[in-house]
């Protein structure tokens, strides 16, 4: 699976290409799920899914990080709805 390309609501993997990538399945104690796995060009990239308040949680706190994340989670939820 390899990493192709992604937008404001999707992640986009190529499941045919066996590049190196992991799966970190959802579990109760972590409540959301990740998957590493190498870009086109060469980075290493993590994505993860789970509940806003799991991931925000998981930000360091005070950095712009954390608005802009804010502000992304919003917009999505506009998207969504």
């Amino acid at each position: 699976m390899c990493y192709q390309h992604q937008s404001l609501t999707h992640v986009i993997f190529d499941i045919a290409c066996n590049d190196d990538f992991t799966v970190l399945e959802f579990n109760s104690d972590r409540k959301r799920m990740s998957v590493i796995a190498r870009t086109p060009d060469d980075r290493i990239m993590l994505f993860c899914k789970g509940a806003d308040s799991i991931m925000y949680a998981r930000l360091a706190h005070g950095q712009q990080r954390m608005h802009d994340t804010h502000e992304h989670l919003v917009s999505l939820k506009n998207v969504w709805a």
